[in-house]
């Protein structure tokens, strides 16, 4: 499985790499639960969409979730 982060406020989203990654198997597979961490200190306070996107199987499945969130 590939996984990819991407944060960013308005249309433009950058890539970004987690501090920590767990991927934790769930009751069937080939599902899993992911965990990660961010160091959000160097970003500015505002509102922002963090995107993940998890490839698996050669590339021919492919899963994508955004979600919002606010830095104070």
């Amino acid at each position: 499985m590939r996984l990819a982060f991407h944060i960013g406020s308005g249309q433009k989203l950058n890539p970004i790499t987690p501090k920590e990654l767990v991927a934790i198997p769930g009751g069937a597979q080939p599902n899993y639960a992911i965990m990660a961490v961010f160091d959000l200190r160097t970003f500015e306070p505002g509102n922002y969409t963090l995107e993940m996107t998890a490839e698996g199987n050669g590339g021919q499945a492919r899963a994508t979730q955004r979600a919002e969130l606010t830095v104070q």
